[in-house]
């Protein structure tokens, strides 16, 4: 064989394998979400934001944390806890309020189910504690890398994984 037709065959080799590779690329940024029990349990789900009440402005950190308790209908315990600390004019963080039964930064626990959406995924779950008269719903849930958002109670929330 001349140069010439091993320069064609090499070029046909590459053209072919160029063809039939396949490159999986991870990308973080991806618009698929499944949201499954090893995504959103055993974090520290973390938001914060400012507010006013009758007390005055403040701040809040607001953690809710879900554990799985592997059982195969997808549900567990977790807690959720709000810390208020008092703000100044320049937002300027300070002491620790205390609420209305005089707990500093109360936890309450709750269990919680998925609502299944009809895969391994799901897009809502109840979390219900006995001395709730009803139970809160955090629904239309997505888990991105290390954010978790949807409505929960009826108020759009965006919480971050504290523990990454």
């Amino acid at each position: 064989m001349n140069k010439q037709n091993y320069f064609k065959l090499l070029l046909l080799a590459i053209i072919t394998f160029s063809f039939s590779s396949c490159v999986i690329v991870d990308n973080p940024d991806e618009d698929i979400v499944y949201n499954t029990t090893e995504v959103l349990c055993n974090k520290n789900w973390v938001e914060t934001y400012y507010g006013t009440d009758a007390k005055g402005p403040y701040y809040c950190e607001h953690t809710i944390r879900f554990n799985f308790d592997g059982t195969a209908n997808n549900s567990g315990t977790g807690y959720e806890r709000f810390v208020y600390r008092e703000v100044d004019a320049y937002k300027n963080i300070g002491k620790v309020y205390q609420d209305d039964n005089g707990q500093v930064d109360p936890m309450y626990r709750f269990h919680w189910t998925t609502v299944s959406s009809g895969n391994l995924s799901f897009l809502s779950v109840i979390l219900d504690n006995p001395g709730w008269t009803i139970p809160k719903k955090f629904k239309d849930m997505e888990v991105r890398r290390n954010t978790l958002t949807g409505i929960l109670d009826a108020t759009n929330v965006i919480f971050y994984n504290k523990s990454y």
